[in-house]
């Protein structure tokens, strides 16, 4: 209707993953440009051609972080925690598939259940390592959780996260914890023109 009858020459949207997917099915059947700036899913793109994400797939994000933090940074010996299940569950291990393609070691590589709020296990096996990085992905949620375990918990690790990490919720209330960490950022992110 969009297109045919009311003349859209592109469309930006959905915010939820379903109907992102449908209207990518139907703008790429349409010939018709769709942009999706907040979907999380890496399979979107594969639809066709007129479909685009502004955010940089969990794939891409994960080599690039593997890139910095073994060849930029020279940490060798890493530890992970992710869900046991899911999309963020498949990231941490490409992470930890492409540490070990550039050199790295994945001491350990610990999950919990969705949800969880006691990291405790997990923190004090990957502290037992003694990892030079330590990467961490769950949801907003479960990182307000996460990171000040790790304090708590003593990990002297070099932090590392994917681009979920820049969320505002999560700057605002564990801005201490995330000092000094690595993940990656719109480039946007709090600038202004006197900052630019």
């Amino acid at each position: 209707k969009l297109v045919v009858e009311d003349g859209a020459v592109a469309l930006v949207g959905d915010v939820f993953t379903l109907p992102a997917i449908a209207s990518a099915i139907e703008c790429n059947a349409w010939r018709t440009p769709i942009v999706s700036p907040l979907v999380l899913s890496d399979d979107l793109m594969e639809i066709g051609p007129w479909v685009f994400q502004t955010r940089a797939p969990d794939t891409i994000e994960a080599t690039v972080l593997a890139e910095v933090a073994v060849q930029k940074l020279g940490l060798k010996n890493f530890a992970v925690l992710s869900p046991a299940r899911g999309d963020r569950r498949a990231t941490a291990e490409f992470f930890a598939e492409e540490v070990r393609r550039l050199g790295g070691q994945v001491a350990a590589h610990e999950h919990f259940a969705e949800g969880a709020m006691d990291f405790k296990a997990q923190l004090e096996k990957i502290r037992d390592v003694t990892p030079d990085a330590f990467f961490a992905i769950g949801s907003v949620e479960e990182l307000l959780q996460i990171l000040p375990q790790t304090k708590f918990f003593d990990l002297q690790a070099q932090l590392l996260g994917t681009s979920q990490w820049n969320s505002d919720k999560l700057l605002r209330l564990a801005r201490d914890e995330l000092e000094g960490a690595v993940f990656p950022a719109e480039a946007h992110y709090g600038s202004t023109p006197e900052r630019d």
